[in-house]
């Protein structure tokens, strides 16, 4: 699902629908905020990170990113 798609819940009778926030969560690879993220669990250490759900968008936002 692409940043910044309007997304509408799915609510059931018996079970409703609350959209996840990753308002304080950012990407461990371009440092994006308030973008669809997805969770990632590290088997081994158990840490949990984050990462653009949008591949390109997030390669786009490390590019446009000043080299160090």
């Amino acid at each position: 699902m692409p940043p910044y798609t309007r997304v509408v819940s799915l609510d059931f009778e018996d079970y409703p629908f609350e959209a996840e926030s990753f308002q304080e969560k950012s990407c461990r690879l371009c440092g994006a905020k308030g973008v669809f993220l997805d969770e990632i669990l590290d088997d081994v250490t158990g840490e949990t990170s984050y990462q653009c759900n949008d591949t390109s968008y997030c390669l786009q936002t490390l590019n446009r990113k000043p080299r160090e």
